[in-house]
């Protein structure tokens, strides 16, 4: 794998957020801006990526399978990696009445990446050895990436993103799925600063454990960044809008606000409640004055085309591109 033929714009950007809520709490709010490192492998799939394509190619296999739902920001992220480094890329989907045609599935296809739509019980055992055995005696010369890119390889990427970061900050406010970026994160982090998680699943307690099974896999596999101390870090399940992938009036609204003062389109699944959430805390005086709060803006806007067809059912829609 040569790196040099993917274009990714690096170190991505920090915009300072000016909205009037923060302005009255005293703080300071910094965006970094990982939707803007590519058109189509933007945000944390291309840091939660780049070492498991680095190991693949250095294992000479021939490509990988992942695994991701109907609307995955990485399944269409994974497709593009392994089209531009001439992988083979297999993509299994969650849901056998998964519409293998919605934008995101669509543009997979079109970059070579084959689709198989199998059962939310199949689903459920994307981690199980013995299942993922199974897929690989159907596909010997492809290696098995985890769901969003997740495990050790995942986090050394994600670590990457506050390497780039010159200036000082008190917080660190990231969206969470499976937590790879989270703890990279924590792994980056100075100890010095907090770190606050939102959740984009409800009732995604659990998640902790994930952290920390994440970060100890990371410092097993790569010695040399483990660290006797780590910095504070807190979940907060108050901003998951009934679930992963789901929204309502408020959110939407909030998102379509957001961008008319900001120009800084926000998604849904992620960013777009993470930001909400922000707000919410900002406002109630969570951080105390005088903060400065680095939030990370985890990309995933192609999806929107997709969400839109949904929202339109409840006579709402996000009203940017």
């Amino acid at each position: 794998m040569t790196e040099k033929k993917i274009m990714f714009h690096l170190p991505s950007p920090i915009h300072e957020i000016r909205l009037k809520v923060f302005q009255q709490s005293g703080i300071q709010v910094l965006l970094k801006r990982e939707d803007l490192i590519h058109p189509v492998v933007s945000g944390n799939k291309s840091r939660k990526l780049k070492y498991h394509l680095l190991e693949i190619s250095e294992a000479k296999q021939k490509g990988f399978f992942t695994f991701g739902g109907p609307f995955s920001n990485h399944l269409l992220a994974a497709a593009w990696m392994g089209k531009e480094h001439q992988l083979d890329t297999v993509g299994f989907i969650r849901g056998e009445e998964a519409d293998l045609d919605n934008p995101t599935l669509r543009e997979s296809r079109k970059l070579d990446m084959t689709l198989i739509p199998i059962s939310r019980e199949a689903y459920a055992r994307k981690n199980d050895p013995a299942f993922l055995a199974e897929i690989s005696g159907d596909y010997p010369d492809l290696r098995p990436v985890p769901e969003g890119g997740s495990g050790a390889a995942g986090v050394r990427g994600c670590t990457e993103i506050l390497q780039e970061v010159n200036q000082p900050y008190d917080f660190v406010c990231c969206p969470l799925g499976t937590g790879t970026t989270f703890a990279g994160l924590i792994a980056a982090t100075p100890l010095s600063a907090q770190l606050l998680g939102f959740p984009a699943i409800a009732g995604g307690h659990y998640l902790k454990n994930e952290v920390e099974t994440a970060l100890s896999q990371f410092f097993d596999s790569y010695s040399q960044f483990a660290k006797s101390e780590l910095p504070f870090w807190s979940l907060n399940h108050d901003y998951a809008f009934g679930g992963f992938g789901k929204m309502n009036a408020d959110l939407v609204a909030f998102m379509n606000q957001f961008w008319e003062e900001t120009g800084i389109p926000l998604d849904p699944i992620y960013t777009g409640k993470m930001m909400y959430g922000l707000v919410d805390l900002a406002a109630k005086g969570y951080f105390p004055k005088g903060s400065t709060v680095l939030a990370i803006h985890t990309g995933g806007l192609q999806g929107i085309e997709g969400m839109n067809a949904r929202l339109k059912k409840q006579g709402l829609r996000i009203s940017y591109p």
